[in-house]
């Protein structure tokens, strides 16, 4: 029986679904164990019995749902990570999936998933609770055909009719494209040992064109055909599975405020006070994330529209903007609430457009006021007014009249019956779990020998041996260290013996103390001990927390036969201190190595650090600072990369009555 591990990232719309899925595929006989790795923001979901099964385990990631600086920008796709923000979250995935039998994703998740299956041999399937929220680049065919034009005959000639492969030119343009571009060909090469264009083959240390190794997937639609338009063109071989919702707990208990606010709503319209049920308005994750362009000026004209026409509102405050004093007729609502219970209750549902909302209301035969704010948004927005059940508000275009004359026309008997059409249409169709269950238990059941769940497997790339060739006045000398990253390696080697970026380590005088206050791999001690000739004793005192790092930083001076103290976790005077590789007096450069991370007091803390990358390293209570300074453009933008992993404390001291010469 497999294990079968679902890597789902995005928003809730785009996670909830597939928690839903993997609920019901740990029910079935083929599946030993069934995970689901997402964000650790998300883990509420888990406590929804109505979404989560006891049966599931949930595998946190440390990275945040969303990565940005305020602003919103449709074009740079997080599947493509053009400035690299979602490096971090592929790699802390790829470890929390490396013991899969078959691997489930949804869109965001899918090219560290397509990487993960090739680097295990593993099936995959893609389970997508939204259409394609990206589109290939207009260059991109042209620069493929002109740069592997092997690799583009190939996947044309899958197009073929009676070729039933999975990966071909129509796959590759619809949703895999961003596999083939270079911030994965980082991930691939650096962390997973893999070639770095897919369809190659590594051998005799060259890259050998082997189209037989790029294996697709069947993609799933999470998505009612009766949204889909007939001017949609989905990927090859899609399945329209329908949405793949929860069920609804009816048990569940509402919060009795609003219970109370809505009962109170239906006296006074019937008293005439009030002309209708209220108005819903609420912006989801992407507005709780302070993602809606001048909230507070969009409420305002939200909350004197309603006002006007005399309708009450329930606000989801949480995922647009604080009202303080609270209108009357106003209720401002700070926690989740089922919308198969609330929106029945509701006349209008005005939100920015993300398909689980647009699902929710449609299934219920409300009309809806779409406000969409970027990606697929638009075109549910848009698809929704075809069909005659919504109308498209434009964020520039907000006004209390033009808001008023729209939510009229929703009011209105004919479009009444239209949403009542739809929402029949949605509810008529097969159980849509049942069908996305099936696949995936008939990719489980293929899978031979399964059930240990990979145990053992060594995911990303092992630590190696990375040359480099250190070249001193013109004299070119080898230098090689043991890392998992020759890219990193390769950076830090030239920041230092190359750039110059920590000055002119020849000219170092005498006797001095140097401190390191991140040795990573040893690299600037190496570097150090092989150009400083100077006369005395270059004493170096380096921190690094990372235990893995330090013990790599240790066997590489040992190899270099740099003399070094090795004192762990500890601070202070030892009498068992021993220097290894020469005599403490005869050494021109000794390096005293601690596992620890440099502070100004003696305390615990946390790190964070981009896993596998850990020149990234950082105190967590820094985390703020460093990420102003990336946006500054203070790092290398190859390197700015950040990741917050939930590590053990780590000891944290301070250098006590020493006087350091401070290196940069």
């Amino acid at each position: 029986m497999a294990h079968v591990v679902f890597v789902a990232l995005g928003s809730r719309g785009d996670v909830q679904p597939l928690a839903v899925l993997a609920s019901a595929v740990a029910d079935v006989d083929a599946v030993a164990q069934v995970s689901l790795v997402s964000h650790s923001e998300l883990q509420k979901l888990t406590e929804e019995p109505e979404v989560w099964s006891s049966k599931v385990l949930w595998r946190p990631l440390a990275q945040p749902c969303f990565v940005h600086d305020g602003r919103l920008n449709a074009d740079t796709p997080d599947v493509l990570d053009l400035q690299g923000r979602r490096r971090a979250e592929w790699i802390e995935a790829i470890g929390r999936a490396g013991d899969a039998d078959v691997l489930v994703c949804n869109l965001f998740a899918m090219p560290p998933v397509f990487h993960l299956a090739e680097r295990l041999k593993i099936p995959w399937i893609c389970c997508s609770p939204s259409l394609i929220p990206y589109s290939m680049p207009e260059t991109f065919e042209q620069e493929l055909t002109e740069n592997m034009p092997d690799l583009m005959e190939v996947l044309k000639k899958r197009d073929e009719p009676g070729d039933e492969s999975l990966f071909s030119w129509s796959t590759v343009k619809s949703w895999m494209w961003p596999v083939f571009t270079e911030s994965h060909a980082i991930l691939r090469e650096e962390f997973l040992g893999l070639p770095p264009v897919p369809g190659d083959r590594a051998g005799d240390g060259h890259d050998h064109f082997a189209p037989e190794t790029l294996k697709g997937a069947q993609f799933l639609l999470g998505i009612p055909a009766a949204l889909i338009p007939a001017s949609v063109t989905l990927p090859p071989a899609a399945v329209v599975c329908g949405a793949w919702s929860p069920a609804e707990d009816r048990a569940r208990k509402q919060p009795k405020a609003l219970v109370e606010f809505l009962a109170q709503c239906e006296e006074e319209v019937a008293k005439g006070q009030l002309t209708g049920p209220p108005f819903y308005i609420g912006f989801g994750s992407m507005g709780a994330e302070g993602l809606v362009p001048d909230a507070e000026k969009v409420l305002k004209v939200f909350l004197d529209t309603a006002k006007w026409m005399a309708r009450p509102v329930v606000l989801m405050q949480h995922t647009l903007a604080q009202v303080d004093p609270t209108p009357r007729f106003v209720f401002c609502c700070s926690e989740d609430v089922p919308h198969g219970w609330l929106f029945p209750q509701c006349s209008v549902v005005i939100h920015h457009g993300g398909i689980g909302t647009v699902l929710a209301a449609a299934r219920v035969g409300r009309p809806q006021l779409v406000v969409p704010l970027a990606f697929d948004q638009p075109f549910w927005g848009q698809t929704l007014e075809d069909l005659g059940v919504a109308a498209v508000q434009e964020l520039e275009e907000l006004s209390v009249p033009l808001v008023a004359r729209k939510l009229r026309a929703l009011l209105t008997p004919s479009v009444q019956r239209s949403v009542e059409d739809l929402a029949a249409q949605l509810n008529d169709e097969s159980p849509p779990i049942a069908r996305a269950v099936q696949e995936i238990a008939a990719l489980a059941a293929t899978v031979e020998g399964a059930g240990a769940g990979g145990a053992g497997r060594e995911v990303l790339r092992p630590v190696h041996r990375i040359e480099l060739c250190e070249d001193a006045e013109g004299e070119a000398e080898e230098l090689s260290v043991l890392g998992r990253s020759s890219g990193e390696v390769q950076f830090i080697f030239r920041e230092i013996a190359e750039e110059h970026s920590y000055g002119e380590l020849s000219k170092l005088p005498g006797d001095s103390i140097v401190v390191d206050g991140g040795m990573n791999l040893g690299l600037f001690s190496l570097v150090l001990a092989k150009r400083w000739r100077g006369t005395g004793q270059l004493t170096v005192v380096a921190f690094e927390p990372a235990e893995e790092t330090y013990h790599l930083a240790l066997q590489n001076l040992r190899h270099h036969g740099v003399p070094l103290v090795a004192h762990g976790a500890e601070f202070g005077d030892r009498d068992d201190a021993v220097v290894e590789g020469a005599e403490f007096g005869d050494a021109p450069v000794v390096v005293h190595c601690f596992r620890l991370a440099l502070c100004d007091v003696e305390r615990e803390d946390r790190l964070c650090y981009f896993p596998y990358l850990t020149s990234s390293s950082t105190l967590q209570q820094h985390r703020a600072a460093k990420d102003l300074a990336k946006e500054r453009g203070c790092f290398d933008p190859r390197l700015v990369q950040t990741g917050s992993n939930g590590l053990p404390a780590m000891k944290v001291s301070k250098i006590a009555d020493m006087k350091a010469d401070a290196m940069s």
